[in-house]
């Protein structure tokens, strides 16, 4: 009978014919089954901490989330922040255009009574009278000024913010007024002389920090309207109350608490609530620009509208902080979503860690044991539909066949020897 070579498997070259019952022992032991128990390993293997799955899983959802939260609530806000900017802009344009208007109106109809005391045939008839009394004594005299003067006083009687003063100015004197004031006073004041020489008939004076007597205890705001009559030049100087601005820009506001206020073209404030500015520089510098009733100066916003009946300008400032202040809710909501949105990441992210890194770092010690010839081990989670499931059959699978693999080749070698 011709003798048959059996030629060993690669992985049995290290085991010794010469004893074949301590060889067959060998596989006994490696091939084993536990019947009542099934062995576990959670690891088998040191894998460090920021080189794991787990840790890759649960970075990679926190910075998604915190990403994705970051932007969206950093745009929510920055969009809301131009939207409300823009919207409360409008607003305050709209605020001073409309006040603007009020004061207008209010000039206007003060210039309008004066127009109707320079056309009355009475009063130009009576002035021209009075500039030719060479004898400023005369019984003639007195009743021709009383004219004049009952026409101011009955001016000022209807609106008691008004006061008013003719003035000579070709003899430099006071003709009449409708409240005393001595006559140096304005003769030797700057702004006369500015009035006096001034192209146009209306001059606007602004503010006077005690008024044309210089000792009132409240500011006024002035104007002159120059007069011809018979070649003889006269200057209607109108004195308004401060009151008469203060009441329309009353209800006036930007932000919380900037008041409105009235400057010249040279930047000096004509009217504002508080006395000790009137006079002094407007502290922003602005520029008028077609279609554009706001300029922006550093950090401020200041609205402004030009007089179409003086040559005054009506202005108003706020800050941009403060235009925006009540956007500072939807930053905190954005801080709170963030911290909150942080918190659920972690959650789900800890569940899909323990869902899938840890089962899979179960498997992984697993294979770390049976690569070290434990055949013994066996997956758990055999039950679960995932693809972790189908892994673990297939590695339960996979020993079965390496044991049965096993068994028929220590069978065969047996036979062989």
């Amino acid at each position: 009978m011709k003798k048959i070579k059996f030629k060993k498997p690669r992985w049995l070259k290290g085991f010794k014919v010469k004893n074949p019952l301590k060889n067959r022992q060998l596989f006994k032991k490696l091939s084993r089954k536990d019947k009542k128990t099934t062995k576990t390993i959670s690891s088998g293997i040191e894998v460090k901490k920021k080189d794991s799955i787990s840790t890759r899983i649960l970075l990679g959802l926190l910075l998604s989330t915190l990403l994705a939260v970051v932007v969206v609530g950093v745009s929510s806000y920055l969009i809301s922040n131009n939207i409300i900017k823009e919207k409360v802009t409008d607003a305050s344009e709209q605020t001073i255009i409309q006040a603007g208007d009020k004061l207008d109106y209010m000039m206007q109809g003060h210039r309008d009574r004066i127009s109707e005391l320079l056309l009355s045939d009475n009063f130009t008839t009576t002035l021209t009278e009075v500039t030719r009394f060479e004898n400023t004594n005369s019984f003639e005299y007195y009743t021709a000024k009383k004219v004049i003067d009952d026409a101011l006083t009955n001016i000022s009687m209807v609106d008691k913010n008004v006061t008013l003063y003719l003035l000579d100015l070709d003899k430099d004197t006071l003709i009449s007024s409708s409240a005393t004031v001595p006559e140096v006073n304005i003769l030797e004041s700057e702004w006369y002389k500015e009035a006096k020489e001034a192209d146009q008939s209306t001059y606007w004076v602004g503010g006077l920090e005690k008024g044309v007597s210089q000792s009132n205890k409240e500011p006024t705001i002035l104007f002159t309207q120059r007069l011809s009559i018979s070649k003889t030049d006269f200057l209607l100087l109108i004195e308004l109350n401060k009151a008469v601005f203060a009441d329309a820009l009353e209800s006036v506001r930007f932000g919380e608490d900037e008041r409105a206020y009235v400057v010249n073209e040279n930047n000096q404030v004509v009217f504002s609530f508080e006395n000790d500015e009137i006079t002094n520089a407007y502290p922003y510098k602005f520029t008028m620009d077609e279609g554009t009733n706001v300029t922006q100066v550093n950090d401020e916003l200041v609205f402004h509208y030009p007089s179409t009946v003086t040559d005054w300008y009506y202005v108003g400032s706020v800050s941009e902080s403060e235009l925006t202040k009540d956007t500072r809710i939807i930053f905190y909501i954005t801080i709170g979503i963030i911290i909150l949105s942080l918190i659920v990441a972690f959650f789900i992210a800890n569940f899909i860690v323990r869902s899938i890194a840890t089962p899979l770092a179960n498997m992984s010690g697993l294979m770390a044991q049976a690569q070290d010839g434990d055949l013994r081990v066996r997956s758990n989670d055999v039950s679960r539909k995932d693809e972790i499931g189908y892994l673990a059959k297939s590695f339960n699978q996979m020993l079965e066949n390496i044991n049965d693999l096993m068994h028929r080749t220590t069978e065969s070698s047996n036979k062989v020897m």
